[in-house]
């Protein structure tokens, strides 16, 4: 193989690596923003609810569709970022299976879809039945979603009920 072919391959490597890696932790920095963001969401909800005062009721409701919000625009920035860290897994795949496992290197593809070079097609990676990272962030997003809509259901609710006799308000 020409020393122009090799240099070739491992720059592309390297940018496919570093594609991951960056999207990758990007994910995860992007999670742990959305635990803070949840977390003072919560404290906020859980404040209003301890001072029982009917009018600070709209201002909950409030926060909690500011925190339904959060959680679905999240879902959808870890879905872009899960696709993208998908594009890299693709194509350092590919590497692994037809550069790193076999003596000659082959054309790099336009478009490595077309080798049908899926987790499930390759024997290293059928672990994929289990759950795991790519699965439960997600549902982390959902759940606290779901969460802060039982929270404006309630506050809503609570707010269209009259204020009880003998209270200011």
């Amino acid at each position: 193989m020409p020393p122009e072919d090799s240099d070739l391959i491992k720059m592309q490597f390297d940018y496919a690596w570093k594609w991951f890696d960056f999207h990758a932790r990007q994910r995860t920095t992007m999670f742990n923003f959305f635990i803070i963001f949840a977390g003072f969401i919560f404290a906020a909800i859980s404040q209003i609810f301890k001072a029982n005062d009917h009018k600070m009721l709209l201002v909950a409701i409030i926060v909690s569709c500011l925190g339904v919000a959060i959680s679905f625009i999240f879902l959808g920035l870890d879905h872009r970022n899960s696709k993208l860290i998908e594009l890299g897994e693709l194509y350092l795949r590919y590497f692994e299976v037809n550069l790193f496992d076999r003596t000659k290197a082959t054309c790099f593809p336009v478009n490595p879809k077309i080798d049908n070079l899926r987790p499930n097609n390759i024997g290293v990676f059928k672990l994929k039945d289990q759950l795991d990272l790519s699965q439960t962030m997600p549902m982390v997003f959902i759940i606290v979603g779901v969460v802060f809509v039982g929270a404006v259901i309630s506050f809503v609710h609570e707010y269209r009920l009259p204020t009880p006799p003998g209270t200011a308000g």
